[in-house]
């Protein structure tokens, strides 16, 4: 069994190759809305790292070395126009799917549990909606297709 170390450390693996494949196929680019883990809020995305840098991950990568470090940050700029710098893990693409579902939470701590569930929501990459009701909240969220919206939630 893998220690949470691992877990944690393949985790980001995965993500720094998902997001450097993303800006490689031009998935991301200056301007773009994405989310980030490091704000936890929607983000400009202004500039990648060097291409230098993500062709010399890629090459350690097919070396062999297991988790070589990624060493560059990506720059973006918040919603309320500050400037700022994240490690590429920490960039999501939004989807941008009208496929929805909605679900409303009551009771005890419903604002706490319904962020909490947005924040998982746009870190798996999903669009979602706040509403504030009388004594609950409706999140609403947006995918590319209706299974991947239903498969999130279950």
């Amino acid at each position: 069994m893998m220690k949470k170390r691992d877990l944690v450390a393949k985790h980001v693996t995965s993500r720094i190759e998902e997001v450097i494949f993303q800006i490689l196929d031009k998935k991301i680019e200056y301007g773009d809305i994405v989310y980030c883990t490091k704000e936890l809020q929607n983000v400009v995305f202004l500039e990648p790292p060097s291409y230098e840098i993500i062709q010399k991950y890629l090459a350690d990568k097919k070396k062999g070395e297991l988790d070589p470090p990624f060493r560059g940050d990506i720059k973006y700029k918040t919603l309320n126009g500050k400037f700022r710098s994240a490690p590429i893990a920490c960039i999501v693409k939004i989807s941008n799917g009208d496929y929805s579902a909605e679900y409303e939470f009551k009771g005890i701590n419903y604002e706490t549990v319904s962020k909490n569930k947005e924040i998982l929501a746009r870190q798996a990459g999903f669009r979602a909606e706040r509403i504030k009701l009388d004594y609950s909240v409706l999140l609403r969220i947006y995918g590319n297709s209706q299974e991947e919206v239903d498969d999130f939630i279950t």
